[in-house]
C-alpha cells in the first residue's frame, strides 16, 4: 500500500508506525524541520517543511508568506496530491494543525488520535477579523483550510483511535472510527519493523533495567523557567509529591522547555531525558499504574487504566494565584 503520514507529534508517528507495514508499504513522511528525528532509518521518502515560513502566521505580511509557500508547495507536489484524490495514496495524520488543515486542507485523510482532544467535538471558529484576512489571503494563492477538524469534516475516510483511550466514540464519528490495540500491533511487528521504531524515537533498552515494570511517571512543568517559581521553590514541591511515592518505582518526564536537570537531585528516579512518547514504554511491557502532576494535561493520554493523581495549584500560594483553581481541568484528588 502506498501511504503518506502527516505528523507534528510523535505519539501520531508511532500509531502510525505501528498501523502500516514498514516493510512492503510505500511511504512517505512528511513534517516539519525540528520534528524529522532520525527519519533516515526508516525506508520511504522524506518531505521536510521549513518551519520558519510555515508557523509564520501571526502579521498580516507572514501570512501572505505561509500562503504563497502552502501554495507553492502544492503546485511543486501536485502529482503526490493529485494521487491521494483518486485513491492511488493513503493519506494519515493530523487534520487540526497546519500540515492537515492548510497543506493538505481538501485531501482525504486518515485522522489519527493526537490524545484526549480526539473525544471532544471542538468549537466552530468565530468570524474573526484575523480569520476573514486569512482566508482573503489564502483565496489569492489558490489554498483555504478545513472547515471542521479532528475527524469530522467530510474529507475524513477513517479516525483511528486507540483502545486504552477510547471508552466511548464521540457523537459524528461512529461511521469513520477505529479502534486499535497499540500492544497487540506491536506484537505483531516483525524483528526489522520493531528495531526500525526504536532506532527512529531514539529507545534504548537499558530503561528496562532500571525500572521496574511497574512505574509511577512524574510529568513535571517550567514553572521556574516561566518564572512562575523560583528553582528551589519547583525543586521543594516536587522533592514533597515524590516522597509521597517511597519505594515505587518512578520516571520523571520533564517538560521540553525545562532546564532543570532533576538526574542530580532525584538520583533514584529514572529522569527521562529522551524525547520519546510515554506510551512507547507501555508497548515495551512497562506497565504505568499512575500518572502523577501538580496541573498537567499530559496526564490525560496514558489511557484509561491508569491512575492520575492531580495535586492542584493549590499546592503553592503562587500558583494558585496565577492560574487559579484547575478544577476545569480535574478536581484535585492528592494532597501534601
Amino acid at each position: 500500500m502506498k501511504r503518506i503520514c502527516l505528523y507534528d507529534m510523535d505519539r501520531v508517528l508511532l500509531i502510525f508506525l505501528l498501523l502500516a507495514d514498514l516493510e512492503k508499504d510505500e511511504i512517505t513522511y512528511i513534517t516539519y524541520e525540528d520534528k524529522c528525528r532520525k527519519l533516515e532509518v526508516l525506508p520511504g521518502e522524506k518531505i521536510i517543511l521549513e518551519n520558519k515560513k510555515m508557523y509564520s502566521r501571526y502579521s498580516f505580511f507572514n501570512r501572505f508568506k505561509m500562503s504563497k509557500y502552502i501554495g507553492e508547495f502544492r503546485q511543486e507536489h501536485r502529482e503526490l496530491i493529485e494521487k491521494i484524490k483518486n485513491g492511488e495514496i493513503e493519506l494519515y495524520g493530523m487534520d487540526n494543525l497546519e500540515l492537515g488543515r492548510r497543506v493538505f486542507y481538501k485531501d482525504k485523510i486518515n485522522v489519527i488520535e493526537e490524545g484526549v482532544l480526539n473525544y471532544s467535538k471542538p468549537k466552530k471558529k468565530k468570524k474573526s477579523i484575523k480569520n476573514i484576512v486569512q482566508r482573503i489571503i489564502g483565496n489569492l494563492y489558490g489554498i483555504r483550510e478545513r472547515e471542521e477538524i479532528m475527524g469530522y469534516g467530510t474529507d475524513v475516510k477513517k479516525v483511528i483511535l486507540t483502545s486504552n483511550l477510547c471508552t466511548k466514540i464521540s457523537v459524528g464519528l461512529e461511521n469513520k472510527a477505529i479502534i486499535l490495540d497499540m500492544k497487540k500491533l506491536w506484537n505483531k511487528k516483525t524483528d526489522f519493523e520493531k528495531e526500525k521504531i526504536k532506532d527512529v524515537f531514539g529507545f534504548k533498552e537499558d530503561i528496562l533495567k532500571k525500572i521496574s515494570k511497574e512505574s509511577v511517571v512524574l510529568f513535571t512543568q517550567p514553572l521556574s523557567e516561566d518564572g512562575i517559581l523560583s528553582e528551589e521553590e519547583k525543586i521543594s514541591i516536587y522533592k514533597k509529591v515524590i516522597a509521597q511515592y517511597e519505594g515505587k518505582s518512578i520516571i520523571i518526564k520533564t517538560h521540553p522547555r525545562e532546564k532543570t536537570d532533576y538526574s542530580k537531585i532525584f538520583i533514584h528516579c529514572y529522569v527521562m531525558k529522551e524525547k520519546y512518547p510515554v506510551e512507547l514504554l507501555s508497548i515495551m511491557g512497562i506497565e504505568i499504574t499512575t500518572a502523577v502532576t501538580l496541573f498537567s494535561t499530559a496526564v490525560f493520554g496514558l489511557g484509561k487504566d491508569v491512575q492520575i493523581d492531580f495535586y492542584g495549584t493549590e499546592i503553592h500560594k503562587k500558583l494558585f494565584t496565577r492560574f487559579g483553581s484547575c478544577d476545569n481541568i480535574m478536581v484535585r484528588n492528592k494532597f501534601i
